[in-house]
């Protein structure tokens, strides 16, 4: 009768121990969790979470990244840092020119930040190429510097980020050199 109240005790306990929190969430992958803490600006949680979780495979070489950028100084500082800790719910373009996609953005921001902070974006191109460049987006909780990242992937535009502003500069294609009179000889023997 002893030993059955005993494993009765040990099934209860090991239970217990099996659903509680942190048992989940130590079930979660840690790459995973450490990435999206960065993300959001939690670099020293992200690199704690990693320290407690160094056997998983990739761990240990995330974890260098992170310590050296965190020892370079400018991660989550700046304006990319401030931006980084802005969260989208929701972004849906369709079809939307990119100076408003910019402008949404921007006032997106200082709606999420009850007028705390509101970013500078400037964009350096025409007006009419801000016209013409449209962006069709769908996208749940990302940052605003991901989603600048898209928006900036779908429109061929450079993302920049200065002290003070986000610059934003249209695709300008390099140029191309006219070929010379020996590159271009239809009569020429190969």
């Amino acid at each position: 009768m002893k030993i059955q109240n005993y494993l009765a005790v040990l099934v209860a306990f090991l239970a217990f121990v099996a659903l509680s929190p942190e048992a989940s969430a130590q079930s979660r992958n840690p790459m995973t969790m450490a990435k999206a803490l960065w993300a959001q600006g939690e670099n020293q949680k992200a690199v704690d979470l990693l320290e407690k979780n160094k056997r998983w495979p990739g761990v240990p070489a995330l974890l260098y990244v992170y310590n050296q950028e965190l020892a370079k100084g400018n991660v989550g500082v700046g304006l990319e840092g401030q931006l980084a800790k802005v969260m989208f719910p929701e972004v849906n373009f369709d079809a939307v020119p990119l100076n408003d996609a910019l402008t949404y953005i921007q006032q997106r921001t200082t709606e999420l930040t009850n007028g705390e902070f509101t970013p500078n974006i400037i964009y350096s191109g025409t007006s009419e190429q801000a016209e013409s460049s449209t962006v069709t987006l769908r996208v749940k909780n990302l940052t605003a510097p991901e989603i600048l990242k898209y928006i900036g992937s779908l429109t061929r535009s450079k993302i920049r980020y200065d002290k003070h502003a986000v610059m934003v500069s249209p695709y300008v294609p390099a140029p191309v050199a006219a070929p010379t009179k020996e590159e271009y000889n239809p009569f020429a023997k190969n």
